[in-house]
């Protein structure tokens, strides 16, 4: 099991710091979709196209597009 603390971005581009395992090794400069509730912190993840990763959170990146 992998451990992860990622900085991420909601829709807005606004920060949180974020928590979570992963059954492998990531891969390095993926992009990922968090899912994350208060209660439990981050609830699943899966990897997306930078396509995918909305325009504030992009800027936030420093993603072109």
């Amino acid at each position: 099991v992998f451990k992860y603390v990622l900085a991420g971005f909601d829709e807005d581009g606004q920060e949180k710091t974020m928590e979570f395992t992963a059954d492998k090794n990531l891969r390095i400069g993926a992009f990922l979709r968090l899912f994350y509730s208060e209660n439990k912190g981050v609830k699943s993840w899966e990897e997306v196209e930078k396509d995918d990763i909305p325009d504030k959170a992009k800027d936030r990146l420093g993603v072109k597009n």
